[in-house]
């Protein structure tokens, strides 16, 4: 598996999500080896969650300013020197890119000439400036493996059957780690927070009118005439360009321009360990998303995470979300961009105990069946078995994967 991003410590979702697609191919019983353009473990080797992971340039805080792209270019052309090697060594049964970068595009162009089985894995569509600026990679990564996986909405795996008609498409939702997100404190957030009583809803994410949380704290109003000992936890980082408005909102402003001071609160970003505590401390959760093109294509991986904390979801169904869940079964649905329907939703929960109990069970369920990092191993191991032939082997423990390892 290839990235070329930083790894495994990015601080964005597609560090995250290349972990989770690692750990579950290797749980499905593969050797997986990981390769990123920077590495943020000790050392440029290392083993984690059982795979291995290379890395061509090593995170350093030193390695800002000036030098910086210096290190982003030696780490491109490393990762493209070294793809080649292995495509022609035939070092691997299967490379997954993820992404579409350009040292992608050629790596698989070279694949493809000698019949090397590749795929790729993308999440989101492509800004067309950066398709302008990178020389249409997308487009020729995506003619050129055997299989893309989306993890996104349908407009995504219909904009890939256009440019590539002639590649095979599996749509999956984006894995995640139900376990950890499952372990949650919520005593430790609860007192963390001073709040052991009151009646949480919470918020974890980016936070900008895209999502929605102007709409969610508006929502707050209505809430707290009937729960008036409710309080909205916002955990995550504001935004500086947001897609809707270009700028950020003033959310503390809103806050007190509501009158909703004590009943608001805003954590910054936390840790995941903070984020597994807060969403189990929840007595709902909640994805305001709003109806908007931004918001068409790329699953919310926040949802796997919410579902997996065993906490009652309210949420909107941007992004096709009716497809792989259930209202009122296993999240309840509400109107997006409507905040009385979303304070209705909240108060149902809050009010009702059977809702309450039966969205919390058949959330962590649905988070088992659709988004563990397990299931999308074995999906996409078996997508690969059957793209060749049934040809794909479990590797030996001793694979013999360069000179280096």
């Amino acid at each position: 598996m290839a990235g070329t991003f930083s790894f495994p410590e990015g601080g964005d979702g597609a560090s995250r999500a290349l972990h989770m697609q690692a750990k579950g191919l290797a749980q499905a019983g593969h050797e997986v080896l990981v390769a990123v353009c920077c590495g943020t473990l000790e050392g440029r080797k290392s083993d984690l969650d059982g795979f291995k992971v290379k890395s061509f340039v090593s995170s350093s805080k030193d390695r800002k300013g000036m030098v910086a792209p210096f290190f982003w270019i030696y780490g491109q052309l490393g990762m493209l020197l070294y793809l080649l090697y292995v495509t022609l060594a035939r070092r691997f049964d299967t490379i997954i890119y993820y992404g579409a970068a350009p040292v992608f595009a050629i790596a698989a162009v070279a694949g493809k000439f000698l019949k090397r089985h590749t795929c790729v894995v993308e999440g989101d569509l492509m800004a067309v400036r950066w398709q302008k600026l990178l020389f249409n990679s997308e487009e020729i990564l995506a003619r050129n493996v055997s299989l893309i996986i989306v993890g996104g909405s349908s407009v995504l795996e219909q904009h890939f059957t256009k440019i590539a008609p002639n590649t095979k498409c599996l749509r999956l939702w984006p894995p995640t780690d139900t376990d950890y997100f499952g372990s949650g404190s919520s005593i430790r957030a609860r007192k963390k927070l001073n709040l052991s009583d009151a009646p949480l809803i919470v918020y974890a994410g980016a936070i900008s009118k895209l999502e929605g949380v102007d709409v969610l704290i508006e929502s707050m109003k209505y809430v707290i005439e009937k729960c008036p000992e409710a309080k909205l936890i916002i955990a995550g980082p504001i935004v500086e360009h947001d897609a809707i408005i270009g700028k950020p909102l003033d959310y503390k402003g809103l806050v007190e321009e509501l009158g909703l001071a004590g009943v608001v609160f805003f954590t910054g970003k936390l840790l995941m360990p903070e984020v597994a505590d807060l969403l189990a401390a929840a007595n709902v959760l909640v994805n305001p998303k709003v109806e908007h093109p931004a918001n068409w294509v790329a699953a919310p991986i926040k949802i796997g995470e919410y579902l997996a904390s065993g906490s009652p979801i309210v949420t909107t169904s941007v992004c096709e979300l009716e497809v792989w869940l259930s209202d009122r079964r296993d999240v309840l649905f509400c109107k997006a961009g409507d905040s009385v329907e979303l304070a209705k939703g909240i108060c149902d929960i809050l009010t009702d105990t059977v809702l309450s109990d039966q969205l919390s069970r058949q959330g962590v369920i649905a988070s088992r069946r659709v988004c563990d990092f397990r299931v999308w191993g074995i999906k996409v191991i078996e997508a690969i078995e059957m793209d060749k032939g049934g040809q794909m082997r479990t590797l030996p423990k001793k694979m013999p994967l360069g000179r280096n390892w």
